[in-house]
């Protein structure tokens, strides 16, 4: 099982567009602050920095292989398990120890510091 908080970080990285971190932000600091008129006041994100934080902390200490499968689960929204292994081109079995794998090194790696 993961973890309600863990499973809310990976939809919001999800739903990030993948990018490579440059070391600037990839956002306009004055402009984040808006929002557009007819929305609430209060839009404030508050896991959106660890979301970010979560993103470049990933491809430093989970495998290639793991964050693909991440991906596939997040990004393409495949919740699938055979249609998600069948996409990555390996069985089940694989691509369940990749998925149990990478949420182990994020939960003993990222949510531990």
């Amino acid at each position: 099982m993961i973890d309600n908080y863990l499973e809310a970080l990976l939809r919001k990285w999800g739903r990030m567009p993948g990018y490579v971190y440059l070391g600037y932000p990839r956002y306009c600091v004055y402009c984040r602050e808006w929002t557009a008129p007819g929305f609430r006041d209060d839009c404030t994100d508050l896991d959106a920095d660890d979301a970010e934080r979560l993103a470049m902390w990933m491809p430093g200490n989970v495998s290639p292989v793991r964050i693909a499968v991440l991906r596939v689960r997040y990004r393409e929204k495949v919740r699938h398990k055979r249609k998600a292994a069948k996409w990555l081109g390996i069985s089940e079995a694989r691509y369940r120890g990749y998925f149990n794998d990478a949420i182990r090194a994020i939960e003993s790696g990222f949510l531990s510091t």
